[in-house]
């Protein structure tokens, strides 16, 4: 297996397998369903100055970065592992 990077925005590592790719997607899409519950109770309650509210306002926009920076990882464990598979004469 070669371990060059697919697009040079990262070091040589090895592709992933389809499950890493299911585990990595599921554990993404669990992300993003925590997301609404934390924007409704930061924007809905928003005179509400309890410290759940206060906690949730915080964390919406660490929790949006975060977000972002797992759909990066994803793209760029897919975009490996398809390059990967060409070169092995699978796609």
């Amino acid at each position: 297996m070669n371990n060059q990077p697919a697009s040079g925005n990262g070091p040589a590592m090895p592709a992933k397998t389809l499950d890493d790719l299911a585990d990595m997607a599921i554990m993404l899409a669990g992300v993003c369903d925590g997301l609404d519950p934390l924007y409704d109770t930061a924007s809905l309650w928003h005179d509400n100055e309890s410290q759940t509210v206060r906690r949730a306002r915080n964390a919406m926009t660490p929790y949006i970065e975060a977000l972002i920076i797992r759909a990066h990882e994803l793209s760029g464990e897919i975009e490996r592992t398809a390059l990967a598979a060409k070169r092995e004469g699978r796609g």
